[in-house]
């Protein structure tokens, strides 16, 4: 039967975008790792999750540029159906790796949610970021795969008043936001968690996004109706820079756009969404001068080697924040490397595992699904995607060199450093005296701690006998806080990555260094805790706590210089 998905001989293959997929992801990678602070990188002030805002764009330019028309109910479902092998394999791998990884908690509705892909469709942070939580955009763009053919229908004609009206939609949302007073965020472990706020409106739902999209579409049509351009090398490469200068000033000076936003009529709801998506215009003139594949910088775009990056980013994206998550909750055990190094080691497990994961799940996954209809997608994808499978020789490379990797990673991760009872006690100054000997739920006693300040941060030495034959699997909660309790700064971290046997009485000594650039000027007080694979915080016989007994309380203020 004739593919009722026909992909035009004659339609170019535009890999130069495709490559530009993997640019935008590291950018998130990159924003992620700062906000955990990680590996001492720095965004240089851009709001680099302005990535996702490109994504969305782009995905509307593409869309319309390989689907221009859908005409019967055949290609609409056959549409679908593409889609969903498109986003589906890689999904439900990162979704069941961070169950592995991360011991998500199973909650019927939240992962039913997550399981359908709607969870963005919900303003509450208790869904949009559950679980694997950089999810919520894929989310989002479910909406608009089921959205498309409504929105495409006759679009030559009413393109402009369906991007008015989409722009109408995320002003209501503005106005709506700004008139309910709604906070900001709510954090998904906080008590708002099930309640709405700004960014599950602005940030995250799809109908404040899909103007974004619409916008890629519309793109996309001046595309086709421009033609073949007539730039000459030099002219188009000069047009290539310019663009990628600007698009850097956008989301440099966006945020003081945004603050003046804020102080206008317009309020904090519009300030909100225009820091997250404020480039789109500029990503749009991107994407349509990159498009014509005119310069050098097009042309360099297109090798086949950056196409592959393109090719596996949407894995990248996918599974970039659960390595990061459990690299920062088990760094204390990995073995101590400069900040360039652990940050290349971490990169190269990165790529080798979002390579494996496009091999051997998304596009075989992705040939199930849709059975014999066409793939479209890269030059490189459509003719030699199958050289990439489990069978040939790179991915068996890429294994391989992942094992070595990782293997090397896990033989020199750290034991529990052994000590004896009067070791523990001598680390422990005279100021510090009346918060050893704590008990935290029968399970483990503080023997002695030290908390030192130096030019590179705090310092904290953290002895623990148990008291009881255990494994130890638990976390550490470490919080930075104020006089109000308020979490300005944390470094949670594993008890044992290789979730260490201990015998009654062993006591071992942690050691870990919160960095100076995550010290925060209004922190008073280290609150510690420990909590199990389900969040419950052992309960503490010490009156120097909050939360209920939950968290003990030593004050830093003095420690890091205050009064």
């Amino acid at each position: 039967m004739k593919n009722p998905l026909r992909m035009r001989n004659n339609t170019k293959k535009l890999d130069q975008l495709t490559s530009m997929r993997f640019f935008a992801a590291l950018m998130i990678v990159i924003q992620h790792s700062v906000v955990l602070g990680l590996f001492g990188i720095s965004n240089f002030g851009l709001p680099l999750a302005q990535g996702v805002s490109f994504f969305f764009v782009l995905s509307g330019f593409i869309l319309t540029y390989v689907y221009p028309k859908l005409e019967t109910w055949l290609e609409i479902k056959q549409f679908w159906r593409a889609r969903v092998a498109r986003i589906w394999p890689a999904y439900l791998a990162s979704f069941l790796l961070g169950f592995w990884l991360l011991h998500y908690q199973w909650d019927n509705k939240i992962a039913a949610a997550n399981l359908l892909m709607v969870q963005a469709w919900m303003p509450k942070s208790a869904y949009y970021f559950s679980y694997n939580a950089v999810a919520w955009s894929v989310s989002a763009e479910f909406f608009f795969y089921l959205a498309f053919p409504v929105i495409l229908y006759k679009w030559n004609k009413n393109w402009l008043f369906k991007l008015l009206f989409s722009g109408a939609i995320l002003i209501s949302l503005i106005v709506l936001t700004n008139r309910l007073l709604l906070p900001a965020y709510n954090p998904p472990d906080g008590p708002g968690a099930l309640l709405v706020d700004q960014a599950g409106v602005l940030y995250i739902s799809p109908l404040s996004r899909i103007f974004e999209f619409i916008f890629g579409m519309c793109v996309a049509l001046a595309y086709r109706r421009g033609g073949r351009v007539k730039w000459s090398t030099f002219t188009a490469t000069s047009y290539e820079l310019a663009v990628i200068i600007l698009c850097v000033i956008s989301m440099y000076e966006i945020k003081f756009i945004a603050a003046w936003i804020g102080q206008s009529v317009l309020g904090a709801s519009a300030a909100h969404w225009v820091r997250h998506s404020g480039s789109m215009f500029v990503f749009g003139l991107l994407i349509y001068i990159m498009a014509h594949g005119r310069g050098k910088i097009s042309e360099a775009l297109a090798h086949s080697f950056l196409v592959v990056l393109g090719e596996i980013s949407f894995s990248l994206y996918l599974i970039h924040q659960i390595l990061l998550v459990y690299y920062n909750i088990n760094i204390s055990e990995f073995p101590r490397l400069s900040d360039p190094l652990a940050f290349s080691v971490f990169i190269s497990v990165l790529l080798l595992s979002s390579y494996l994961m496009w091999t051997v799940i998304e596009m075989p996954g992705r040939r199930l699904i849709i059975g014999h209809q066409k793939i479209h997608g890269t030059a490189v994808m459509t003719k030699s995607w199958q050289d990439h499978l489990a069978l040939s020789w790179k991915p068996i490379l890429a294994g391989l060199v992942l094992c070595c990797v990782i293997g090397f990673i896990y033989i020199t991760m750290k034991k529990p450093n052994f000590i004896s009872q009067k070791e523990a006690v001598n680390i422990t100054p005279a100021s510090l005296k009346g918060y050893a000997g704590a008990s935290f739920g029968n399970l483990f006693t503080l023997r002695g701690l030290d908390i030192k300040c130096d030019a590179g941060g705090l310092n904290i030495k953290l002895a623990w006998e148990s008291k009881v034959t255990q494994k130890l699997y638990r976390t550490i909660a470490i919080h930075l806080i104020n006089d109000a309790g308020e979490i300005l700064g944390q470094a949670d971290y594993k008890q044992s990555f290789k979730k260490q046997d201990v015998e009654q009485g062993g006591i071992w000594l942690d050691t870990l260094l919160i960095p100076a650039d995550k010290l925060n000027g209004n922190m008073k007080k280290l609150a510690i805790g420990i909590y199990d694979a389900s969040n419950t915080l052992l309960l503490i016989d010490r009156n120097n706590t909050d939360w209920g007994g939950h968290r003990l309380i030593i004050p830093v203020d003095k420690c890091l210089g205050k009064s």
